[in-house]
């Protein structure tokens, strides 16, 4: 479909539009996504997850596209309205239509973190885990980053506490290196011991034992070296970086 199909409404439009965006996050190539949102924004320029992808496409550093995509997640609201998201602010990610304001926001909370400004990034994480209480978008894991970057102890107990239920890679061995920082050494110590029975390869390559599987896979199976993987690219650099949890690991190895 093109502008000049005069049989073709704007909600045909905005449907193609938003059809050539969805190829566009799938796309393995950054080519392809920048030219199918391109042709997304000739049959709606406010398509925010086009305009999303050609921000990542197109911004120089992360601090360039954390400042683009404010822009973009500003108008997604405005468009949104205010009596909306009120309105339905405690189910939003019940309607599709909010979705790309929401992947919008989520993008400009990892821009921010990536910028060195995870504390500019935590308002936006809390706000989608309010928003949509399941958590489709894994806000929980860059919240618990960003955290972690700030040394933000209490409110990281706190979320870690919240989602205790949850058995992943992640949140056990994201418990065990918040024990270390808390200086709870018996805590940590417990936290080892159920982190390793929850997944003992995200140690292994964290500490170089292993090597990395090449390919991660969408999803991952609980306890497998793709689902340690995972978690190891959501937070390995925070732990790789963080001397006295590293310390601390190879002493209890």
């Amino acid at each position: 479909m093109s502008r000049n199909d005069l049989n073709a409404s704007p909600g045909d439009y905005k449907a193609s539009a938003q059809e050539l965006a969805a190829q566009a996050l799938e796309a393995a190539k950054r080519a392809d996504a920048a030219s199918l949102a391109r042709k997304a924004l000739e049959l709606d320029g406010e398509c925010t997850d086009a305009q999303v992808v050609l921000a990542r496409e197109e911004a120089t550093t992360p601090r360039d596209l954390a400042a683009r995509l404010k822009v973009i997640v500003d108008r997604a609201e405005a468009r949104l309205g205010t009596p909306f998201l009120h309105e339905h602010r405690d189910r939003l990610w019940d309607l599709p239509e909010t979705h790309p304001y929401l992947r919008a926001r989520m993008a400009l909370a990892q821009a921010l973190e990536k910028a060195g400004k995870p504390a500019l990034a935590i308002p936006h994480l809390e706000a989608l885990l309010k928003i949509d209480g399941t958590d489709h978008l894994g806000a929980r894991y860059r919240l618990v980053c960003c955290h972690l970057a700030g040394n933000q102890l209490k409110p990281l107990a706190a979320l870690m506490k919240a989602w205790e239920g949850e058995v992943s890679a992640f949140m056990a061995w994201a418990a065990v290196l918040e024990r270390i920082r808390s200086k709870s050494d018996k805590g940590a110590e417990k936290a080892l011991a159920y982190a390793r029975s929850v997944n003992p390869y995200f140690e292994d390559f964290l500490v170089g034992r292993r090597k990395l599987p090449k390919q991660i896979p969408a999803t991952v199976e609980p306890g497998s070296p793709e689902e340690a993987a995972s978690a190891l690219r959501l937070f390995g650099e925070t732990w790789a970086n963080d001397r006295e949890g590293m310390y601390w690991l190879f002493k209890h190895g």
